[in-house]
């Protein structure tokens, strides 16, 4: 909404915005992270589910975590490995 606000008219001022539209300065300037890292978070899980058959999240999760490295959060982890992100 405050994007739209903005290239509507470009000489509104930005902190106007989003004093209007009650959002925080930093939600204004929010740009979400993506990365190549959740195909392969996706394509490890896969893997060591079908390695692995007796390994539960947990395990899968310290799995990739201390040996291969991988540092993301079990949130992250368990979205991915569920489907819901």
């Amino acid at each position: 909404m405050a994007l739209n606000i903005n290239e509507q008219n470009k000489n509104t001022s930005i902190k106007l915005i989003y004093e209007v539209c009650s959002i925080s300065k930093s939600t204004y300037y929010y740009q979400p992270k993506l990365s190549d890292d959740n195909a392969l978070i996706a394509d490890c899980l896969l893997r060591l589910t079908a390695t692995h058959k007796r390994w539960g999240f947990k395990l899968c999760y310290l799995y990739l975590r201390n040996v291969k490295d991988y540092k993301f959060n079990h949130y992250r982890t368990l979205s991915k490995s569920h489907g819901r992100e």
